[in-house]
């Protein structure tokens, strides 16, 4: 099985819970791999490591270009340079999570990042909504219905020319997965409900700590900052941002210039 996340495409190998599988039959491809992935769920699986401060994260090991991940229900290794994923995980969603660490580490190396965020397409361009649980992503789709949704969790940006791009993945919220869609980004906006509809420019600095604040990252290690860091940057000089507060309302829609 192949399954293109963010533009990232793992082979898959072992059997995928149909809960995960179920939501990335939209995503298949027949591409070449980037990364060669073995998954083993076992019912049994209990690690050794007392995570239940951290739970849904999960606690990382660094060496180089290898990085271990693991939590009660999962124990993932990533080696970046011979392009390998190994997953031991519980049934379910928990494979899921590892997909997700691989896609926020090889993304950066890339140009881009994962984004805690929903987005929609409108006139062929994307504009993506970010903020953190409750500030109103799954709400925004919802209200800009029936444009085409990017999704409703985590959109993934990446480099597209002097620009960047918004590529939805199937990695969802309470809106559910959404098809493999993306455009160039037009705008990037930080989100918070309010009393009004508001919308104030940010400047690059401003706008490069919100990216910072809201990108899914596990990992903290020197090389995987310093590629996010840039990442941000270039984002925050490329594409305008700003903080947008809204009323739960079809008025929205007035952000979509």
């Amino acid at each position: 099985m192949r399954v293109e996340l963010a533009g990232i495409v793992f082979a898959i190998e072992g059997e995928l819970p149909e809960a995960v599988a179920a939501r990335y039959r939209a995503y298949l491809t027949d591409a070449p791999a980037t990364l060669a992935c073995r998954v083993r769920c076992d019912a049994a699986l209990q690690t050794d490591v007392a995570d239940e401060g951290i739970y849904p994260g999960a606690l990382v090991e660094a060496a180089g270009a290898r990085y271990r991940f693991f939590r009660r229900d999962l124990d993932a290794r990533i080696d970046l340079d011979a392009g390998t994923l190994e997953v031991d995980a519980a049934p379910g969603l928990a494979v899921e999570s590892a997909l997700r660490i691989a896609v926020s580490l090889l993304l950066p190396r890339r140009g881009g990042l994962l984004l805690h965020s929903s987005g929609v397409i409108e006139g062929g361009r994307g504009y993506v909504f970010s903020g953190a649980s409750g500030a109103g992503k799954t709400t925004t789709v919802r209200l800009l219905e029936p444009r085409t949704p990017l999704g409703d969790d985590l959109v993934a940006l990446v480099p597209d020319g002097e620009g960047f791009r918004a590529l939805a993945t199937p990695f969802a919220g309470e809106y559910g997965v959404v098809a493999p869609v993306s455009a160039p980004l037009a705008r990037l906006y930080f989100i918070e409900q309010a009393d009004e509809h508001a919308r104030i420019p940010l400047d690059a600095a401003s706008a490069r700590a919100r990216i910072l604040r809201n990108t899914l990252s596990y990992a903290r290690d020197v090389d995987t900052i310093g590629h996010l860091q840039d990442v941000a940057d270039r984002l925050a000089r490329r594409v305008p941002c700003a903080r947008v507060r809204f009323l739960r309302d079809a008025g929205v829609a007035r952000w979509l210039d």
